[in-house]
């Protein structure tokens, strides 16, 4: 993977995956009691399948697409693709299902990116480490 962060970079993109990820689940819950306030008994169940299916099922072409692609561009393509889709289904609230779907999807390939990318951050943050330590040895 040609993928290399600055010194110091490690550590600011584990936190933006960290956030990226509590506003995904943020996301579904929300997308979850909205559905609850407004549609009948079968609305909510109806949700979560539409969350879980279609990720279930692209999980292996998922997988496939991140192996043969730069993880780093999938990911921010992703991550821009999932705020439409949330900016979509927040403007015209019938999407909902439709929009749980696609962000499954989507949230299926982000994943896959994110694991892809922990090889390389974790060398990035044990070379910010590595680099801390090495500057700390050579203060008088």
């Amino acid at each position: 993977m040609a993928l290399e962060f600055r010194q110091g970079w490690g550590w600011l993109v584990l936190a933006a995956l960290t956030v990226s990820t509590i506003g995904d689940e943020i996301t579904l819950l929300t997308l979850m009691f909205r559905t609850a306030e407004g549609s009948s008994a079968y609305g909510v169940p109806t949700l979560l399948i539409a969350e879980l299916l279609p990720g279930l099922i692209a999980a292996p072409w998922a997988g496939r697409l991140i192996d043969r692609r730069d993880a780093a561009l999938v990911l921010i393509v992703v991550s821009a693709l999932q705020a439409v889709v949330i900016a979509i289904v927040a403007a015209i609230p019938p999407m909902t299902l439709v929009g749980a779907a696609v962000l499954s999807l989507l949230f299926t390939i982000s994943s896959a990116a994110t694991f892809a990318l922990i090889p390389v951050l974790s060398g990035a943050l044990a070379h910010d480490a590595g680099a801390r330590e090495q500057l700390s040895r050579n203060r008088p």
